[in-house]
């Protein structure tokens, strides 16, 4: 199962916007059911990349049903045009 965060940022300079994704996979654990009325700490998804055994920490710290759990994390920035550029048109893929 996978949980995610999504963060935009818009870029005015260049007439495109930034989404940085965080997404976890999650071992083991039906995350619809067991994680429904969990708090999930914003630390986890902060923008710095942390080291594997920080996630962990952060798990067994503020919410303890994920730690030992996590199976990957892959943060990725996603690009897209931004609406507000109605003159600057850039070609993005």
């Amino acid at each position: 199962m996978y949980a995610g965060y999504c963060h935009v940022r818009p870029f005015m300079l260049f007439c495109k916007e930034e989404a940085t994704v965080t997404t976890f996979g999650v071992k083991n654990l039906d995350v619809d059911r067991e994680l429904a009325n969990t708090r999930i700490p914003r630390a986890l998804f902060a923008e710095v990349p942390r080291k594997p055994r920080e996630y962990q920490d952060i798990c067994a710290k503020y919410c303890p049903i994920l730690s030992d759990r996590l199976a990957v994390v892959a943060t990725r920035k996603i690009y897209r045009q931004s609406p507000y550029a109605s003159n600057n048109r850039i070609f993005l893929l």
